[in-house]
């Protein structure tokens, strides 16, 4: 899945390829559904996945398979907010989805209080939570 979504990247470096999602989305099938998550974090989690493009496509990933998590809000937050492009707002989506937006918010507070990641992260965590000013 990981070098299939490299490869992609690395031959639609333009934007994401509605073809090339719809590959992946038959790729990530093909993982058992408990390990779905952590394959879809990974372009968080190491950018020398191909940056905002790979979160991009995971992102997408994430919000239309909705893989379970069954890791705790709090250590997804610290592994993925650190290198996590503040665009992606698919992140979000998925967390809240997953985790719901009170516990989400909760651990964003406590994230806050410990200094263990930049603020502008959850801040902007925060203004996708809440949905877009513009959006109708």
């Amino acid at each position: 899945m990981l070098a299939r979504l490299r490869r992609t990247v690395s031959r639609w470096p333009t934007g994401v390829n509605r073809q090339e999602l719809q590959a992946l989305s038959r790729e990530l099938i093909k993982i058992p559904e408990g390990d779905r998550f952590d394959a879809l974090a990974e372009p968080f989690i190491d950018a020398t996945y191909g940056g905002f493009l790979a979160q991009q496509y995971a992102g997408s990933l994430l919000v239309a398979a909705r893989p379970p998590c069954s890791r705790p809000v709090l250590e997804v937050l610290r592994t993925v907010l650190p290198k996590w492009n503040r665009s992606i707002e698919e992140l979000p989506q998925y967390l809240r989805e997953c985790f719901g937006q009170r516990i989400l918010l909760t651990a964003l507070d406590d994230l806050d209080r410990e200094h263990s990641v930049d603020p502008a992260l959850t801040q902007t965590m925060r203004f996708w939570l809440r949905g877009r000013p513009d959006a109708v």
